[in-house]
């Protein structure tokens, strides 16, 4: 590594420091927990209660309580609950993707930043990290406008339901919990991000088997740990709605929750699979200059120098066929696993359908 790229990356690594990489998220984590970090368990318990504190509060304050209370009577205890369950599923959404985010940003930290080989690297991890970081205003906007088009969506749905109108006292504590669900899809998307920005990284990978390098592995074990998220995500709300027989709704979970999965496992496998391609190609290219050089010295090579470049050639050769990327038995069986999930939930949650089906009972 040269001394300007050695530089940058003890620059890039001081940056990536816990109190220089707090999200949004973390402000308010640090906020409910008084200026203390505090668990993932407690920061969602507390999160959760004191947005339902304030929920109720714009209820009463708004006068909307009535209605609030005939739209508890109207709906069935199936809907209730998954209504109570999904709101509960925001809060926990927000805090496992703001928790994910940080393991991500440990590992370009600690893993992948002193492996880079290229100023465009480093570059690109420190414009990523303050993407997530630094953007306060535009993840809360991006976030907000989430919120407000996923409450809407679901007070139309209840309106339906009920017959009950929503007016603005009503739609406000859906906002403030679609919002928090906004940013585990904000998150998904920041993920993707990251994978389109790995198409520039060059790391210092394991010449021999470049595929076999621990930090390819780990890269690619993170965004599949990421998938594996999206999914069990997935699957949770896709049983939860299914069971509440709003057929009109569901039809769509599974390719809404298959979208995110397929475009992050395609996109990160890729750009692995180019920074494996080129450190190979890095390695072949020295072999043919280092085979060149010894048949260019002599018309006729002498022994010693034969078997230096059969031995050349034969390294050639092995790591010529070494895998071109990440992807293995084990990739493609997790990447299946993943896109199972959501049939499954929706399978499960149809599941006195099917039995009627095939028992022959109406």
């Amino acid at each position: 590594m040269n001394t300007s790229i050695s530089k940058l990356s003890e620059e890039i690594k001081t940056e990536l420091t816990e109190k220089s990489t707090r999200t949004v998220v973390d402000r308010f984590i640090y906020w409910i927990g008084l200026g203390k970090p505090i668990s993932i368990w407690l920061g969602i318990i507390i999160t959760f209660l004191l947005t339902i504190v304030i929920s109720l509060i714009i209820v009463f304050i708004s006068g909307e309580f009535p209605n609030l209370y005939q739209i508890g009577l109207a709906l069935p205890i199936s809907l209730m609950s998954l209504t109570t369950f999904t709101l509960f599923m925001c809060t926990v959404s927000m805090m496992f993707a703001n928790t994910f985010l940080h393991r991500v940003v440990d590992v370009l930290r600690d893993q992948v930043v002193d492996l880079a080989e290229s100023p465009r690297t480093l570059i690109e991890i420190r414009s990523w990290v303050k993407l997530i970081c630094d953007k306060s205003l535009i993840i809360l906007a991006v976030a907000l406008f989430g919120g407000v088009a996923s409450a809407t969506y679901a007070m139309t749905i209840l309106n339906n339901i009920t017959g009950i109108p929503f007016r603005f006292g009503l739609l406000l504590p859906f906002i403030l919990f679609s919002t928090q669900s906004t940013v585990f899809v904000g998150a998904g998307l920041a993920i993707l991000v990251l994978a389109m920005y790995m198409w520039n990284f060059e790391l210092r990978l394991f010449e021999s088997d470049p595929a076999g390098s621990e930090v390819i592995t780990n890269l690619s074990g993170l965004f599949s740990n990421y998938v594996y998220l999206v999914a069990i995500y997935g699957a949770i709300l896709t049983f939860g709605i299914v069971r509440t027989g709003l057929a009109a709704y569901y039809t769509l979970l599974i390719f809404v929750f298959w979208t995110p999965i397929i475009a992050i496992f395609v996109v990160s496998q890729l750009s692995l699979a180019r920074i494996i391609q080129h450190s190979k190609w890095k390695t072949l290219n020295s072999i043919q200059k280092k085979v060149s050089a010894l048949q260019k010295e002599k018309i006729l090579p002498n022994n010693a120098d034969r078997e230096s470049i059969k031995w050349l050639l034969d390294y050639h050769e092995r790591v010529k066929l070494t895998r071109n990327s990440a992807l293995n038995l084990s990739s493609w069986f997790n990447f299946l696993n993943s896109l199972l999930l959501p049939l499954i939930a929706f399978i499960l949650g149809n599941i006195d359908t099917l039995l009627k089906l095939f028992s022959g009972r109406p």
